[in-house]
């Protein structure tokens, strides 16, 4: 595990509320956009809430262009189970990384396609959680020349 240099919390990961179950197992999104400042290696953004009970079928992320380095290096994962002070083995079980942040671009992971799941937590199915939890973006290797942009995030949840 390494130590978190900055740990970012969007408004989203606030929430108090117990997950309630949609009828038939319908499906719902959950939102998150972040504004970015200097990003450092191991930066850890708690994007989005997840709560005991709940299975996540896929997220999407995508960025601005956050790296404007002429050889632009930053690397950023999604994951979860990261804590305050350290992230988990998980922090890149559903995307491992992604360069979006380089020029700008997006990303998905999902259940639905196994072009979205090799090497994800989704290749055996939905994401099942069965306590809280929150959905973290993390800065696997540094931007170049770190530049300030959006990072939106949306999870697919049942």
């Amino acid at each position: 595990m390494a130590t978190i240099a900055n740990l970012t919390k969007s408004g989203n990961v606030e929430g108090n509320s117990a997950y309630k179950q949609f009828p038939s197992g319908g499906l719902f999104v959950r939102k998150a956009t972040i504004s970015t400042g200097t990003l450092v290696v191991n930066d850890v953004i708690q994007a989005l809430d997840v709560f005991a009970g709940e299975e996540l079928h896929a997220v999407r992320i995508k960025s601005t262009d956050i790296d404007t380095g002429g050889s632009p290096a930053i690397v950023l994962d999604v994951g979860y189970g990261n804590s305050d002070s350290a992230t988990a083995s998980t922090s890149d079980d559903i995307i491992d990384g992604s360069t979006i942040g380089q020029a700008g671009g997006s990303s998905i992971a999902s259940v639905w396609s196994s072009d979205d799941d090799a090497g994800t937590a989704f290749a055996e199915g939905p994401l099942a959680f069965s306590a809280d939890d929150t959905i973290d973006i993390h800065v696997q290797v540094a931007p170049a020349t770190s530049a300030a942009g959006t990072i939106t995030i949306y999870g697919y949840f049942s």
